[in-house]
C-alpha cells in the first residue's frame, strides 16, 4: 500500500484516517502505480511536496507542506486544488495547466499573495509542477515541490534599500560611464560637489566638466579601461557651475559582464586635502627661509 512502510507521522497517520473512497479518486487499493509512488515519495520527504491528482485535482499533500498551508491544514486533505488555493489560483492556473498537458513548468521565487493565515500576505516561492501519469500513460494528476523564498527575497530586497540609501547618502562621487564620454547613471553627491542638476550633469558629455589641464589624463584613463585595466587613485579635477576646480582622486573598473563598453567609478573630493597640503608646505618654505636669515 502507498500508505504502509513508514515511521508513523502526522500526515501519514491523516492519510491513514481519511476516507478516501468519499473522495473523487477512491479509496487508495484502486490508486494507479504512480499515484502510490508519488504518495510514498512525498509522505517519506521533509521537503514540501504535494500531488493534485484527478479531475478535481485532489489535494495529497507531506508534512512539510502543512506547516506552509497554516489555517488551511488539515482540512485541505482530500479536497480540490482550487478549494485549497483559492486565493492565488488565477495565478498558479497556467501553470497548472502546462503540467496538466504534460508539460513541466519551473518558477523561480514567484510572488504569490495568499491568504493561509485569514489574511493576505505577499509571498515568493520556488517550485517546480510536474504530470504524474497513469497506468493509462495519460496525464492523471501532478506533482509538486516547492520552497517558500519569503525571508530570502525581503531579505535581499531590505539589503538593496540599505545599499541604495548609503550610495545615496555617501559624500563620494559613484558613477557608472560609457568609454565613449557619456555618464550612464551617477549619485547625488555629483550635484552636491558640482552645483549642478544631477539632469545638467548627465546631459553633458563628461569632458565638459571636466579641467583642461586634466583632459589628456582623463584620457589614459579610458585607454587603460578600454584594454580591461582598472585605474586607482588618479587625480582628475571637475569643474562646479561657477567654473571653480574641485580636485578629486578616481579609481574606476571596467564592466566585466555583458557591456564591454562600461565602467564604474568613484571619486573622493581631496580639494581641502590638497590645500592642507600646499599650506603645509608653504609654512615648512617659510620656515626654512626664516632660518637661513
Amino acid at each position: 500500500s502507498a500508505l504502509q512502510g513508514f515511521e508513523p507521522s502526522t500526515m501519514t497517520q491523516r492519510f491513514q484516517a481519511l476516507d478516501w473512497a468519499a473522495t473523487p479518486i477512491g479509496g487508495p487499493a484502486a490508486w494507479p502505480r504512480s499515484l502510490k509512488t508519488a504518495s510514498d515519495i512525498i509522505l517519506s520527504s521533509r521537503q514540501p511536496m504535494f500531488i493534485a491528482w484527478g479531475e478535481d485535482l485532489t489535494f495529497l499533500y507531506n508534512d512539510a507542506y502543512a506547516e506552509i498551508l497554516a489555517h488551511k491544514h488539515p482540512d485541505a486533505l482530500g479536497k480540490p486544488f482550487q478549494q485549497v488555493w483559492w486565493d492565488i489560483w488565477d495565478d498558479i492556473k497556467p501553470l497548472i495547466d502546462h503540467a496538466l498537458a504534460g508539460e513541466a513548468t519551473w518558477s523561480e521565487n514567484l510572488p504569490l499573495r495568499m491568504n493561509r493565515r485569514g489574511y493576505h500576505e505577499d509571498t515568493w516561492w520556488t517550485f517546480s509542477y510536474s504530470p504524474i501519469r497513469d497506468d493509462d500513460e495519460r496525464v492523471g494528476g501532478m506533482f509538486c515541490s516547492c520552497i517558500e523564498t519569503t525571508t530570502q527575497v525581503l531579505t535581499e530586497r531590505q539589503s538593496m534599500a540599505d545599499r541604495q540609501r548609503l550610495f545615496e547618502l555617501s559624500r563620494d562621487l559613484f558613477g557608472v560611464a560609457a568609454l565613449d564620454g557619456r555618464l550612464k547613471a551617477i549619485n547625488p553627491a555629483w550635484a552636491r560637489a558640482l552645483e549642478r542638476s544631477s539632469e545638467e550633469i548627465l546631459a553633458r558629455p563628461f569632458a565638459e566638466i571636466i579641467h583642461p589641464d586634466d583632459l589628456a589624463t582623463t584620457a589614459d584613463v579610458v585607454s587603460a579601461l578600454a584594454r580591461g585595466e582598472p585605474v586607482h587613485q588618479v587625480h582628475i579635477r571637475l569643474l562646479r557651475a561657477d567654473g571653480e576646480a574641485v580636485s578629486f582622486a578616481w579609481s574606476a573598473v571596467p564592466d566585466a559582464g555583458s557591456d564591454p563598453g562600461t565602467f564604474y567609478t568613484v571619486g573622493r573630493d581631496i580639494t581641502e586635502e590638497l590645500r592642507r597640503d600646499e599650506m603645509l608646505r608653504h609654512s615648512q618654505k617659510m620656515d626654512a627661509m626664516g632660518q637661513l636669515t
